[in-house]
């Protein structure tokens, strides 16, 4: 899954193509293996896989760094668009509510090996910290208003924040506006 407001925007605001973002993602990745299939499918003059042109034009701004002995890294302009799995995970469970009250009866919600949770929800947000960050609002928003009491489990497996950000977002767009007149009747 590609959070596609963030992928474009990245590509809009570095100046960047989607192929050059695709290299950066393959390192990220560790996936050579991924980068060779793309080279044989559409082989660039020089045998890199998005010719030297658009790999010097990452290093020139600041998204690759190439050392002394010619090896390319990601630079931490690059790496700052993700976000650690463990890190993350240690986020949710620090704002998803622990307990939901039914009946007189505390119901656990943070029942879940974090490990687990980490791999799985990793996965699901692509490791992108702008869709981790809506996750925490969504979160916050969905305890706000009374609306969040399914297990974390529960919650990660449906991908759950993807029904509460609507509700979220809906909350933001709209606007009332009161006139003086509205008073007056």
């Amino acid at each position: 899954m590609i959070v596609e407001d963030s992928y474009v925007s990245f590509l809009i605001e570095h100046d960047i193509t989607q192929a050059q973002f695709l290299l950066l993602y393959l390192i990220y990745k560790n996936r050579p293996d991924l980068i060779r299939k793309y080279k044989e499918k559409f082989p660039s003059d020089d045998g890199t896989m998005i010719g030297q042109y658009y790999t010097d034009d990452l290093i020139k701004k600041g998204l690759l760094i190439k050392s002394k002995e010619d090896k390319i890294t990601l630079s931490t302009k690059f790496l700052s668009i993700f976000i650690n799995k463990h890190e993350a995970c240690e986020q949710i469970f620090s704002v998803y509510p622990t307990h939901y009250n039914k009946d007189g009866m505390d119901i656990p919600l943070t029942a879940m090996d974090r490990n687990i949770f980490a791999n799985l929800y990793d996965t699901y947000i692509q490791s992108s910290i702008l869709e981790h960050l809506e996750v925490i609002k969504d979160i916050q928003y969905a305890k706000e208003n009374n609306i969040l009491n399914i297990g974390i489990e529960k919650f990660l497996k449906s991908k759950y924040w993807l029904i509460i950000r609507p509700k979220r977002l809906e909350g933001k767009i709209k606007e009332t506006t009161l006139l003086k007149i509205d008073h007056d009747f």
